[in-house]
């Protein structure tokens, strides 16, 4: 099992990001260019969903603009894209992969990454990434369950590059620390950056309005001091081991569900 924190600092652009935990799901999304940083999230009736910080900034809102999280039935869905509407239209996380593919952005063909918890505690990952000939490979993974404090990792990117490599392997084992009980950590309400999911019997709801996510993203209730540290690392470009660049320098925004 790896230490997740380590793992991010060891990174410089893990990309979105999505780590599924003992009824607990983390999702983050960093940009590097002016269109992919121009986001925020906003609460919708089921979910979560991606807007326009500044809709006169908008360039292309084709793979930016989505829904990270719905709910599907007694489910919870979390995803780095559009492929969210398409799982909770067909009601089946499985065929919902099965009938989408990698994103067309050339060259980095960014793979979909999706997740779903249950009730129970049991929780799917999946990846559709490209193969070399072009195909999209879909990988699926499916877990019992978590023991508190841990959790399974998948990203996006491997690291950075040009192209970008996609995430191999399997979701990574991770230690997550601390998790938060109950409420908001702690959060005041002149603090940003954290929008949360709670499971009350039935279904999942948002218990408090999410904050909309500018430029200054505030993380406390993140876990400990130590998560909070290494989360504006990663936003300010600071973490890994290359000097920091302008590929490297981009916000990071990150939800925390359960």
């Amino acid at each position: 099992m790896e230490d997740l924190l380590e793992l991010l600092r060891d990174n410089p652009y893990p990309g979105r990001g999505i780590v599924v935990g003992s009824r607990c799901v983390y999702y983050w999304i960093m940009g590097r260019s002016s269109n992919s940083r121009n986001r925020v999230f906003v609460k919708t009736e089921d979910g979560i969903r991606t807007e326009a910080h500044d809709p006169a900034l908008l360039e292309d809102p084709s793979l930016i603009i989505y829904h990270p999280v719905r709910t599907m039935g007694d489910d919870l869905v979390v995803t780095n894209g559009d492929q969210t509407d398409t799982i909770v239209e067909k009601g089946d996380f499985v065929a919902g992969c099965m009938a989408r593919e990698y994103e067309p952005d050339a060259p980095n063909y960014t793979p979909r990454i999706s997740s779903v918890l249950h009730p129970d505690g049991s929780f799917d990952l999946s990846i559709l990434k490209r193969a070399r000939d072009g195909r999209c490979t879909r990988e699926f993974f499916s877990y019992e369950g978590a023991d508190g404090g841990c959790g399974y990792f998948i990203s996006t990117y491997q690291g950075d590059g040009n192209p970008l490599p996609s995430f191999a392997g399997e979701p990574i084992h991770v230690g997550m620390g601390s998790q938060p009980r109950g409420g908001l950590g702690g959060v005041e309400p002149r603090e940003q950056g954290l929008a949360l999911h709670q499971r009350e019997g039935r279904g999942a709801h948002l218990q408090q309005e999410p904050r909309r996510l500018g430029p200054a993203v505030g993380w406390r209730g993140l876990s400990s001091p130590r998560t909070q540290t290494t989360l504006r690392e990663l936003a300010a470009g600071k973490t890994g081991h290359a000097p920091a660049g302008p590929r490297r320098l981009h916000p990071l925004f990150c939800l925390q569900l359960f």
